[in-house]
């Protein structure tokens, strides 16, 4: 009686701690710094909560230092999942295991257009007379404040040596205000940002071909009982919760590797044949 007393308690002590223990389980949630951390919190805490209240599990927000730096962390196995610029991604996924989730959709497409923008005014109409101009960027890891534009120069005939100069400034929102106060001629945006200044002298120069929207990505080392649930969950999110994001999304649909083909081959071709320093001047 006394050798079953003791494995009853050891039974109940090792169900108990299972069980609560996987109430209590923190999936830590990445973010690459595309907007100010206070932004960031305020567009993904809503989405967060709901993840933890569906999932019985706490997640945590963890903000990048830089695009690289989230990049870091989910390859030192930091980060569990999160939420990635297209660019981001392939450049993560070549470094380090991490499997695709969702993408979302903006008006009913999982595909956005990058835009290059100059101040109202400028004389300029084309992309190639951009030489012997000044080009600002925004990080070196974004899709659409620098692989995407830069693309677009190369395919202009407009090389890094044939600017002027270049900068690269960190945000989307820095790159614009770059531009309207004259520092740069032109930059790379999202369309989302750009539209947010057309009315403080912004013009739109030239869109991009279409890539493959901004996607929601997990650890490849996490549990894989944990990506099924993280991919479901996200799949089947409340439209009003994903809407803190942005306000244009129409919803969510599954993501695989092989939809940023483009993409890769498109980065590829930027670094292969046309690298550039990446030093941030604010």
């Amino acid at each position: 009686m006394r050798f079953l007393s003791i494995s009853l308690i050891c039974f109940f002590v090792t169900f108990s701690s299972l069980v609560f223990g996987e109430q209590q389980e923190t999936l830590i949630f990445g973010v690459h710094p595309f907007k100010n951390p206070r932004q960031i919190y305020k567009m993904f805490r809503p989405l967060t909560n709901a993840i933890s209240q569906q999932t019985g599990k706490e997640v945590k927000i963890v903000i990048g230092k830089s695009y690289e730096d989230i990049i870091d962390q989910h390859q030192q196995g930091k980060v569990d999942f999160g939420y990635f610029g297209p660019a981001s991604y392939v450049n993560a996924r070549a470094k380090t295991n991490i499997i695709p989730l969702t993408r979302i959709k903006m008006k009913g497409r999982g595909a956005f257009r990058g835009v290059i923008v100059v101040k109202k005014d400028s004389p300029i109409t084309g992309l190639h007379q951009l030489k012997g101009k000044t080009f600002a960027f925004g990080d070196p890891e974004s899709t659409l404040s620098h692989y995407v534009p830069h693309y677009q120069l190369m395919k202009a005939g407009v090389m890094v040596s044939d600017l002027k100069d270049y900068i690269f400034t960190g945000t989307h929102d820095n790159v614009a205000l770059n531009v309207i106060h004259g520092v740069a001629d032109a930059g790379g945006l999202k369309p989302a940002v750009a539209k947010q200044y057309l009315n403080r002298g912004l013009r739109i120069l030239d869109k991009s071909e279409w890539i493959p929207e901004h996607l929601f990505a997990a650890n490849g080392a996490l549990a894989s009982e944990n990506i099924h649930l993280l991919k479901n969950v996200l799949l089947e999110m409340d439209l009003i919760v994903l809407k803190s994001i942005k306000s244009s999304i129409t919803g969510m649909e599954t993501a695989s590797d092989r939809d940023y083909d483009g993409l890769r081959k498109i980065i590829i071709e930027v670094n292969s044949n046309d690298p550039i320093a990446t030093s941030i001047k604010q």
